[in-house]
């Protein structure tokens, strides 16, 4: 059945703000750590970026590095 695991945006953004709790890390990175395909995750840290909850911190032709800010820590750290 199509769709049946599909996650919901506040949870992808959820475990990509998490990803980013140690540090800066490649979009790649966090890809990987949070288990979400490339596109899905650029497409997730344009909207984060957005919101002010993630900040784009470096960019050199490929590379793009990610923080979280003040405002996505307090996302994560809400039960």
């Amino acid at each position: 059945m199509a769709g049946k695991n599909k996650r919901k945006f506040g949870e992808l953004q959820k475990l990509i703000l998490k990803s980013l709790r140690k540090g800066p890390l490649t979009i790649n990175e966090i890809s990987s750590k949070s288990g979400i395909n490339w596109n899905s995750t650029n497409h997730q840290l344009v909207l984060l970026k957005g919101n002010d909850y993630a900040k784009e911190i470096f960019r050199h032709k490929r590379l793009r590095l990610f923080r979280i800010t003040e405002r996505g820590k307090k996302v994560i750290s809400k039960k």
